[in-house]
């Protein structure tokens, strides 16, 4: 930048105009749980978002980011992020996420698991099921996925609460 002149360092460029052109998943990186939302239209974040593309919009991509989306908003996944210090929070700092990190999370490829997912995540943005109801069916499906029994779930709920 300082070589183009530019004196402002802050200024955002657009990046990869691949990933402005295609589906992609905006993942927040200061807060106490993994918040991820998907966009389908032409769109760049700013510093406070990261983001994940696939650099294509086929429809097996766009099933893979319904089911992303999903199943990285699960309270699982927030409690993992938490408990492996993914999500970097001390009292009176701001929550922050390091994306670096965020590539330890690992991502299940049972094909059935993802299509559920999926199905629900898609179900929610056409607006066929309300928010709780589908991170409800989503947790359910991925605590039965890791075999979570009640007792752990009530755990992680109050873990996630304290956190």
């Amino acid at each position: 930048m300082e070589k183009q002149g530019i004196k402002n360092k802050k200024r955002i460029g657009l990046g990869e105009t691949v990933i402005y052109d295609n589906p992609k998943i905006f993942i927040r990186q200061s807060a106490k749980e993994i918040i991820a939302t998907l966009d389908f239209e032409k769109s760049a974040a700013n510093n406070s978002l990261y983001v994940f593309s696939l650099r294509n919009n086929l429809p097996q991509t766009i099933d893979f980011l319904y089911f992303l989306c999903g199943f990285l908003n699960s309270d699982f996944v927030t409690y993992y992020a938490q408990q492996m210090n993914i999500i970097r929070f001390s009292q009176g700092k701001q929550p922050q996420i390091k994306i670096s990190d965020l590539s330890s999370i690992f991502i299940p490829q049972d094909t059935d698991l993802q299509l559920e997912i999926g199905s629900l995540c898609e179900r929610f943005y056409n607006k066929t099921i309300g928010k709780s109801n589908c991170i409800s069916e989503i947790n359910s499906l991925v605590y039965s996925y890791y075999n979570i029994n009640p007792s752990q779930i009530e755990t992680i709920e109050k873990e996630i609460k304290s956190f």
